[in-house]
């Protein structure tokens, strides 16, 4: 908040560079950098501390470089902002995939693969040759969808979550929610303790109030590693994530 500064390794001296607060700041050229307060983005001079306004109202929690001339900020208001040195290439927010305009923070796998941080989850963004995004939430393991940063490193990923840091391989990470796309079967439902199997429909009276539904998962390679995503329009509107592969309801409305 006391503005950029310059500190040497070797002899421990720090200068100032720029009067402006600072939330974040990235080098971009040996005497250049970009600095980024609460609101806005700058091109700062480090040798006369010229600052010249970039990028207007974005708000970055971090700046991170994908190749020599291309950096990917994560706005606290406005998703992912893909740029170079002269102007805004990509924006990826709440229209082309995002659940959410809030990026916490960003991790880069390679220059076209990177990671985003939110309060929604976490984000796997492929950027060339279209966007593609990938979410992650406690559906797929994490502890919180509150999450505040990642790291990779070889074939793993290390989530810190607002609950705590979960750790995977990424191939796992990738294959077990491709899993979730696949459908339950449903080999038996329960209605006040008369089991209905193979039925294409089943007729009830208003008494008929107490209801089970059993599921399974026909797929050796989840290694039982389940969970059932599941709701009942009119009873509950928010879905339920659960392990357990029966359904109850009771006193249920005629």
């Amino acid at each position: 908040f006391l503005g950029a500064h310059r500190y040497n390794i070797k002899t421990g001296e720090y200068s100032k560079i720029s009067k402006l607060k600072s939330y974040t700041a990235i080098p971009f050229h040996k005497d250049s950098i970009f600095n980024g307060n609460f609101k806005d983005l700058y091109k700062v001079n480090i040798n006369n501390q010229t600052e010249t306004l970039f990028l207007k109202e974005m708000y970055f929690n971090e700046i991170v470089p994908l190749s020599k001339n291309l950096y990917a900020g994560a706005s606290n208001t406005k998703g992912v902002i893909i740029f170079n040195r002269n102007k805004i290439i990509k924006v990826i927010n709440t229209s082309n995939g995002l659940k959410d305009n809030q990026i916490l923070s960003l991790n880069v796998e390679d220059k076209n693969m990177i990671w985003a941080s939110s309060t929604q989850g976490l984000y796997r963004i492929t950027l060339s040759p279209t966007i593609q995004i990938r979410n992650f939430s406690v559906a797929d393991g994490l502890f919180s969808n509150i999450v505040n940063a990642s790291f990779t490193k070889g074939d793993s990923i290390y989530i810190g979550t607002k609950n705590g840091l979960n750790a995977f391989k990424i191939d796992n990470l990738l294959n077990d929610q491709e899993l979730s796309t696949k459908k339950p079967f449903i080999h038996a439902i329960e209605i006040n303790n008369t089991i209905y199997q193979n039925k294409d429909s089943i007729v009830t009276t208003y008494h008929d109030n107490t209801v089970r539904i059993r599921m399974s998962f026909l797929d050796y390679a989840s290694m039982g590693r389940v969970r059932y995503k599941y709701r009942m329009t009119g009873v509950n509107d928010n879905w339920t994530i659960s392990s357990n592969n029966t359904i109850a309801y009771s006193s249920l409305n005629p």
